[in-house]
């Protein structure tokens, strides 16, 4: 048994294990991206352990049949992480240039298959490794089974500098750090042992940087996209108010504690102006009485939740005081020309809906009130 091997297999599968769990704690679109990098993480997880399961069984004669197993699965899954490699690869390439190959892919997975039949047969009939009282030993077709993970190497090393501004990098030296990395550590691990037999551990290594410097950013972009989609979600973009879906959030996640006041505002002639001057002046006339609630009520919230329909919520407000600054709101919108009706309720929290709708039934009766003053068609 190498303890060497198995000792830094073990950290390196700990460490993997832990980039695993974080990259399905990221947002969805985050997820989509990185699926070909997680197979690898995994394939590359199962290869440490293999691998290290192997050198941990070596030279115990009992336990020959595990050995192979977990020997030539190590050899097999070398395979599978080159094959997920090249598909993450062409996956993150294709976000900026749809002309990229598909062949790429195909041609590393072709190449890492007949790879696989090789070393199986290989394994099979003692010319690749043999398990003599259970100790392993190279066989001689054993320098041929790099072949195939040097071929892919080198291929991915010249996608990835011919396409590396696909993958957020712009250095050269951080470009440099993908070729260097993983021949440093076969290098160093290479110096105390002597007999790696798959390079898992160089494996892991890489996959860590591609993490820190090229998933770090995906997860960092989509996490801000998620961000930026949520607000979106619950937000209008003519007024940046909430919107409807804000208020239901707002109305179903609060908790309503003392008196709250309700109000519940039209604008007035939406139709009208949209059919006679244009829909840019209706956006305007929206975009005023947006402002007009905001500006009334900087201590609450205030939500577009239709097309000319606002609900303003306030929280901590009396009968009296709020009276008061309905007062003050009305003789600014008939100073202005009535552009909007409003209704308003004040009571107990608990019945923040039973509120909202009351003050919606008093809206329409100002609304009644404003059309028969001004004489003007009720369907404008």
């Amino acid at each position: 048994m190498n303890s060497v091997i198995v000792f830094v297999n073990l950290i390196s599968a700990l460490f993997i294990f832990i980039i695993i769990v974080g990259l399905y704690q990221v947002p969805e679109d985050a997820i989509r991206l990185t699926r070909h990098f997680r197979y690898c993480m995994w394939a590359c997880l199962a290869g440490l352990l293999a691998e290290m399961a192997g050198q941990a069984l070596d030279g115990q004669s009992r336990y020959v049949t595990v050995t192979f197993i977990f020997t030539l699965l190590g050899y097999i899954l070398i395979d599978c992480v080159m094959a997920f490699y090249a598909f993450y690869f062409y996956y993150l390439i294709t976000q900026t240039d749809r002309k990229f190959s598909k062949a790429f892919p195909y041609s590393i997975t072709v190449l890492c298959v007949l790879d696989a039949c090789f070393v199986t047969v290989g394994a099979i009939t003692g010319k690749l490794f043999t398990l003599v009282d259970g100790t392993f030993a190279n066989g001689p077709w054993n320098p041929y089974s790099k072949i195939a993970g040097a071929i892919c190497f080198i291929a991915m090393v010249v996608v990835f500098i011919r396409y590396h501004k696909a993958f957020g990098i712009t250095s050269p030296a951080v470009t440099s750090l993908f070729v260097i990395v993983p021949f440093l550590s076969f290098i160093i691990l290479g110096r105390h042992a002597a007999d790696v037999r798959n390079g898992f551990v160089g494996a892991a290594v890489s996959l860590a940087v591609v993490y820190v410097i090229v998933q770090s950013r995906i997860i960092a972009e989509a996490t801000s996209n998620a961000e930026l989609y949520n607000k979106l979600a619950v937000h209008d973009i003519l007024t940046g108010l909430g919107n409807r879906r804000g208020y239901q959030v707002y109305i179903g996640s609060h908790s309503f504690e003392g008196e709250v006041a309700a109000v519940f505002a039209d604008v007035n002639s939406l139709k009208e102006t949209n059919d006679h001057i244009g829909h840019e002046a209706g956006d305007k006339l929206i975009i005023k009485a947006a402002e007009t609630l905001r500006n009334a009520f900087p201590d609450g919230k205030v939500f577009r939740v239709s097309g000319d329909e606002f609900v303003c919520i306030v929280e901590n407000a009396t009968e009296d005081s709020f009276a008061k600054r309905m007062n003050d709101l009305a003789a600014l919108v008939y100073d202005g020309g009535r552009f909007i009706s409003f209704g308003y309720s004040v009571g107990e929290g608990n019945n923040i809906l039973d509120l909202v709708k009351k003050a919606e039934q008093i809206m329409y009766v100002d609304k009644s009130r404003y059309y028969k003053e001004t004489g003007k068609d009720r369907r404008h």
